[in-house]
C-alpha cells in the first residue's frame, strides 16, 4: 500500500512539473502580433499590386480606400492602448531589496541590475548581500490616484503597460558598511511619511524567482501604501529544486538575522518604525528560525505566516519564546483547506504535518501553556490573544492552492479586520477542550476572561469562479491529496 502511495504521488508531481517547471526554466512566451499590423499589411500589398499590374485606376482607387479604412481601424484600436499606458491601469512602485543571489551581467540595460538563481557566493562568504531599490510597475485595479502622500513614498506614473520591474538600482557606497546604512536610513525616512511608520518585510518562498518576488512586494505595498522591503532569498525559481530552495533558505538564515538586527535598530529610535515581517511558503523558515535571535528585543509588531511550509512539530519549539509578560507581538498564520501543495509536502517529509495546514497557533502554543507554573499562567492568557489564525479557503484560488491574499493580510496587519468586500465567520478555539466556540463578530476581539486564542474564518460576499480541473478530471489524484498522511 505504502508503494501505491509512492506512485500516485510521483504521478502528481510528473502531472505538475511540465505546466510549471518547464515554463520556469525556458521563460519563453508566444510571440504575440499587432493584430492591427495583420490587417494592414495584405491590404498594403494589395495596393502596390495593383499598381505593379496596370490593371487601371479604379483598382488603385480601391486599394487606396481600403488603406484608409485599415488605417482609421488602426486608429480607434489603438484608443485602448493608450488608456493601458495611463497611470488609471498601472502604477510604479518603489520596492527596497536585500538578496543574496548571484549578480548577472545586463548589458542591454544600462542602470538595470539583474540576480540569477544561484547563491552570491559559493565558497567564503563576505556577508555582503545586496541591496537597492527597485521601481515595479503593478496593475493599479483600484484606480488609486497618485495623492501627496503616495508621492512621498515614491510611487510613480507609469508608462509601461505591462507589469514588472521598471529598474532595478544598487544603493551607492564606497564600502558595504556605508551601502547599508544608507539603505536602512532611506527606509527609515519612507516609514516616517506614514502615519502608523510601518515597514513590510517580505520573504517569498519555494519556486520564486527575483522578478516574481519584486511582483509580489509591489502588490503589498500598492494595498498597504507603506514602504515594503523585499528578502530574496537564492530559491532556484524550479518545481524541481525542492531540495535545493531547502539548502539555499537555510545557508541564507544568517543574512536574514542580520537584517533583522539591523531593522529592530530603527524601532529604538525617537519616532519608532513598526516592523511587520511577512512570508510565504518555504520561506517562513526564515522567520521561524529568526524568532530565538530577535524575540527578546520586542521589536516586530507583527509576523505572520502565509501557508508556510515549515514542519509543524518544530513550530511548537518556537512559539513558547512568545508567551512571555513582555512580548507584544502579534502572530498571524493565514491558512487553507485547497492548498493541495503542503500536503504534498508533508508526504515528501514523510508524513511530518506542515503548519500551515494544522489548527494553527491555536494549538501550537497549547502544550507550553499547560506546562507553566501557576503563576505564570495569566501571562500566557494574554500571550494567547495575540495568536490569530486566519482560514481564508473560500479565498484560495487554483486546483492546488497556496496563494497569497495580499489585500486580506494587509487589512489585517493595518486594521485587524478584512477588507470591504470580505466577511467574517470568527471562531474561538479553547486550549482546555479544544472545541470552538463563537466568538463576538462585530468586536473582532476575545473575551479577556477566555484562556483562547483566536480562529477567524473568512467568508466572501461574493463568488469568484475557481478552477477545479484536477480535482475533476483526476478522482485518483484528488483522492491522493485528500488523504491525511498524518504519522498515528
Amino acid at each position: 500500500m505504502s508503494m501505491m502511495r509512492l506512485y500516485i504521488c510521483l504521478f502528481a508531481m510528473l502531472l505538475i512539473m511540465p505546466v510549471h517547471g518547464i515554463a520556469a526554466e525556458t521563460g519563453q512566451k508566444e510571440p504575440v502580433l499587432n493584430p492591427n499590423e495583420q490587417q494592414i499589411a495584405p491590404v498594403q500589398d494589395g495596393l502596390s499590386n495593383a499598381h505593379d499590374s496596370g490593371d487601371g485606376s479604379e483598382k488603385a482607387q480601391a486599394a487606396d480606400a481600403n488603406v484608409k479604412r485599415a488605417q482609421a481601424r488602426e486608429s480607434n484600436a489603438q484608443a485602448p492602448d493608450a488608456t493601458a499606458k495611463n497611470s488609471e491601469h498601472l502604477v510604479n512602485i518603489p520596492i527596497f531589496f536585500i538578496t543574496d543571489r548571484n549578480r548577472e551581467l545586463c548589458s542591454d540595460k544600462a542602470q538595470f541590475v539583474k540576480f540569477g538563481n544561484q547563491r552570491q557566493y559559493t565558497g567564503i562568504c563576505n556577508h555582503d548581500p545586496h541591496v537597492g531599490v527597485a521601481y515595479c510597475a503593478i496593475d493599479n485595479n483600484r484606480n488609486k490616484p497618485i495623492t501627496p502622500d503616495l508621492e512621498k513614498l515614491g510611487w510613480k506614473t507609469a508608462h509601461k503597460h505591462v507589469e514588472g520591474a521598471i529598474s532595478v538600482s544598487l544603493v551607492d557606497g564606497c564600502t558595504y558598511e556605508e551601502a547599508k546604512d544608507q539603505f536602512y536610513e532611506d527606509i527609515y525616512k519612507k516609514a516616517l511619511a506614514t502615519q502608523s511608520r510601518d515597514i513590510f518585510v517580505f520573504t517569498p518562498g519555494y519556486v520564486s524567482t527575483f522578478e516574481s518576488g519584486l511582483k509580489e512586494a509591489a502588490r503589498f505595498a500598492y494595498y498597504a501604501e507603506r514602504p515594503v522591503l523585499l528578502y530574496s532569498w537564492p530559491s532556484k525559481g524550479k518545481l524541481r529544486a525542492y531540495s535545493a530552495d531547502e539548502a539555499s533558505i537555510e545557508w541564507s538564515q544568517d543574512h536574514y538575522n542580520e537584517m533583522l538586527i539591523e531593522l529592530a535598530a530603527l524601532v529604538d529610535r525617537e519616532n519608532p518604525a513598526k516592523i511587520r515581517l511577512l512570508s510565504h511558503s518555504m520561506g517562513a523558515r526564515l522567520a521561524l528560525r529568526a524568532i530565538p535571535i530577535v524575540h527578546d528585543k520586542n521589536a516586530f509588531a507583527e509576523i505572520s505566516f502565509v501557508c508556510p511550509d515549515v514542519d509543524d512539530g518544530v513550530v511548537k519549539h518556537y512559539v513558547r519564546h512568545f508567551l512571555t509578560k513582555d512580548c507584544k507581538t502579534t502572530l498571524r498564520l493565514y491558512m487553507s483547506h485547497k492548498d493541495e501543495m503542503l500536503k504534498i509536502s508533508q508526504f515528501v517529509h514523510g508524513g511530518y504535518a506542515r503548519f500551515g495546514e494544522t489548527d494553527g497557533l491555536v494549538m501550537a502554543a497549547s502544550p507550553y501553556k499547560k506546562a507553566l507554573p501557576s503563576s505564570s499562567c495569566n501571562i500566557a492568557a494574554e500571550a494567547l490573544k495575540r495568536f490569530q489564525t486566519i482560514d481564508f479557503t473560500e479565498m484560495d484560488e487554483g486546483p492546488l492552492g497556496h496563494k497569497i491574499p495580499v489585500h486580506l493580510v494587509c487589512d489585517m496587519s493595518l486594521t485587524g479586520k478584512p477588507p470591504s468586500e470580505l466577511a467574517i465567520e470568527a471562531k474561538q478555539k479553547s486550549h482546555a477542550d479544544c472545541s470552538p466556540v463563537m466568538l463576538n463578530i462585530a468586536s473582532m476581539a476575545t473575551d479577556p476572561a477566555e484562556d483562547t486564542a483566536s480562529y477567524f474564518k473568512i467568508k466572501m460576499t461574493y463568488k469568484a469562479p475557481l478552477l477545479h480541473a484536477v480535482k475533476e478530471k483526476l478522482p485518483v489524484l484528488h483522492t491522493f491529496l485528500g488523504k491525511d498522511w498524518t504519522l498515528k
